[in-house]
């Protein structure tokens, strides 16, 4: 591992920024809580994928899963 560069398992198991640090989401009440960034942040993603054309999709929060089924439904009902 190079210690010089941000590795994804890295910033997942510390869930970004420390407490206190400048930046902090704690200091950004815009964003949410933790709890409302994450299935958030996995729908804007999973939406984004799917205009680009993805086929798969991977999801592991529930409410992201239900809300990206919902939409996709939404999508590809004709007459909705």
């Amino acid at each position: 591992m190079d210690a010089g560069h941000a590795h994804a398992d890295d910033a997942w198991v510390r869930g970004g920024q420390d407490e206190g640090e400048p930046g902090a989401p704690e200091r950004l009440p815009a964003l949410g809580t933790g709890a409302e960034r994450g299935p958030l942040l996995e729908i804007a993603t999973a939406m984004s994928l799917l205009n680009a054309g993805a086929d798969l999709l991977i999801l592991y929060h529930p409410v992201a899963a239900q809300t990206v089924k919902r939409k996709i439904l939404e999508m590809t009902t004709v007459g909705a």
